[in-house]
């Protein structure tokens, strides 16, 4: 089954800044979900919460040079009641940005973004098409 996707604020954001040192970023995001349907995102592997109707998962993306595990991590909600992913926040594990994770507290943060701009309905369309 195919599926919407949306993009937070958040990882808007960090998308633009990642840009410029990354200049692939969302051509490597895109190249990931290429083909996907939303049952496999939905179940891929790396679940950082569970509700039963919602996830929030980690994807690893590759950087298109190194592989997966010196590309990004890719932080996304997947709704299987409205069949909607939603990215959330995204960052390099190599680079000026390099990072291993995002904490508690920033995770936190990032789904009340979500939740405060999906009640608004100001979440962007994300076009996934390369």
């Amino acid at each position: 089954m195919s599926f919407a996707c949306n993009a937070t604020s958040s990882y808007r954001a960090a998308v633009k800044k990642l840009k410029k040192p990354y200049p692939e970023i969302e051509e490597c995001i895109k190249r990931e979900f290429r083909g996907l349907t939303f049952e496999d995102v939905f179940n891929k592997s790396y679940v950082i919460q569970n509700s039963g109707v919602a996830k929030i998962i980690k994807v690893r993306v590759s950087d298109g040079i190194k592989g997966k595990s010196a590309g990004f991590r890719l932080i996304l909600v997947a709704n299987s009641k409205t069949f909607v992913v939603t990215f959330l926040y995204v960052f390099p594990k190599t680079g000026k940005y390099a990072r291993e994770n995002i904490n508690n507290d920033e995770l936190r943060s990032i789904l009340n973004d979500y939740k405060e701009e999906r009640e608004q309905e100001s979440l962007s369309t994300v076009n996934l098409t390369v």
